[in-house]
């Protein structure tokens, strides 16, 4: 039933018909809170990332009703990792880190960044509980999801650097980090397992090159 509706919803996404599709993915997502089998999961960022393109056009605003509901699933889909489901969860760590990082101060963006870059990389490096061990556990079986593991985790580190960069007052270091991020971008490239990967990277190059 779960992957007939989100078939039906991706429909309603494609045809600018949103409200319809978030309606569903909430639907799908509802059955499942926990966020543990994929299509719960994937209905769940789906879901997050229609709402947050409603709201492109204008400013982020932190009392905004719905963005509360957002930041919570996003949150609720990065704890809540399983492998059989990447890259969702990943994505969602991220997301949740660029709009947490949207909502801070100009003067404190970019420090938030890496202080939440850090802890999501950690999150997902960390085999100190049960979710933890079995995901990492997964890894070791399955090929694939592990090149989207190692992948994602390599965006993270590249995000880490760009803010280190950002950050930095010395001329030297700043040469150095802005290098390093540029390598790790481009490693990205050479051969992305996903198209969200790939359009992440090639934009962050764009940007240092400009």
């Amino acid at each position: 039933e779960s992957s007939i509706e989100l078939l039906l919803a991706q429909r309603y996404e494609h045809a600018d018909e949103r409200e319809k599709a978030i309606g569903l993915y909430d639907k799908i997502t509802a059955r499942s809170p926990t966020v543990r089998n994929f299509a719960s999961a994937y209905a769940s960022l789906k879901s997050v990332r229609l709402r947050l393109a409603k709201w492109s056009k204008e400013p982020l605003a932190p009392t905004n009703p719905e963005m509360g509901k957002v930041l919570a699933q996003l949150k609720t889909l990065t704890l809540q990792k399983t492998l059989a489901n990447e890259p969702v969860h990943l994505e969602a760590a991220l997301e949740y880190v660029d709009l947490q990082a949207a909502l801070e101060s100009d003067s404190n963006r970019d420090e938030k960044r890496l202080s939440l870059l850090h802890k999501a990389k950690e999150d997902f490096e960390a085999e100190d509980d049960i979710l933890s061990r079995d995901y990492h556990a997964g890894r070791k079986s399955s090929v694939e999801k592990d090149r989207i593991y190692r992948c994602y985790l390599s965006l993270f580190e590249a995000e880490i650097v760009l803010c280190r960069f950002t950050l930095s007052k010395q001329e030297k270091e700043r040469f150095q980090l802005l290098e390093n991020a540029k390598k790790l971008y481009e490693e990205i490239l050479t051969d992305p397992p996903t198209e969200y990967l790939a359009k992440r990277a090639r934009r962050q190059l764009e940007l240092l090159e400009k």
